[in-house]
């Protein structure tokens, strides 16, 4: 298993084709350097996010269990650019596309519980973050 930044850019986007599309997308942007790991798992986020009506119940779990994956196993670095890039990203995508809580709503419990402390230091209640599963 992959917990390096690219390697985990990898495995998010082997689990959605959404996500797959998102990152080339940005890696095409930011060539021939990589792109900063916010800026990519940022993208990620709104990705996931403004396309849901795409991503199927299936995806949507695969992803979820990678970004989980990386909240227990990764170094801090590849977990802060997850949190702070793709979990936020996601939650504030939100804001403009509702149907988008199906995302969080799929989260597992560490990725979940990131997303209720951002939301109680942000004042907000994100939906699809505090409904259980």
């Amino acid at each position: 298993m992959a917990v390096d930044m690219e390697g985990t850019l990898d495995r998010l986007a082997a689990a959605s084709p959404v996500m797959a599309e998102a990152l080339t997308k940005v890696r095409a942007e930011w060539a021939p350097d990589p792109p900063p790991p916010t800026v990519a798992t940022g993208a990620l986020g709104q990705a996931i996010v403004t396309g849901i009506e795409r991503a199927t119940d299936d995806e949507l779990a695969r992803v979820a269990a990678v970004i989980d994956d990386v909240m227990e196993h990764a170094p801090e670095r590849v977990k802060d650019a997850v949190a702070t890039g793709l979990l936020e990203a996601a939650i504030s995508a939100t804001d403009m596309k509702h149907e988008g809580a199906r995302f969080l709503a799929a989260l597992g419990p560490r990725a979940r519980h990131y997303c209720q402390d951002w939301d109680r230091y942000t004042g907000r209640q994100t939906p699809g973050v505090w409904e259980q599963k």
